[in-house]
């Protein structure tokens, strides 16, 4: 299970009244399949400044993440 939460800050002389950007908040279980398969149903709650002082967004996306390692090494052997 992945849990984190990022802040984005904004730093510099240009930025006087917009320093904080965003906030990403990821829940992300993974499930081991096989031992060379899993997913992790992602889900991301964004909460985000836009381009209006004061005005900001949230949105949530939901994405399947799927792994797949392969083995390039089996079936050849180094003589």
């Amino acid at each position: 299970m992945r849990i984190n939460d990022e802040i984005f800050i904004n730093a510099g002389k240009e930025t006087l009244n917009k320093i904080f950007d965003q906030n990403r908040f990821v829940v992300s279980p993974t499930f081991q399949l096989n031992n060379s398969l899993s997913i992790s149903p992602t889900w991301n709650s964004q909460y985000a400044s836009t381009s209006t002082s004061g005005h900001y967004r949230q949105t949530n996306v939901f994405w399947l993440q799927v792994r797949h390692n392969l083995d390039l090494s089996k079936g050849s052997k180094a003589n």
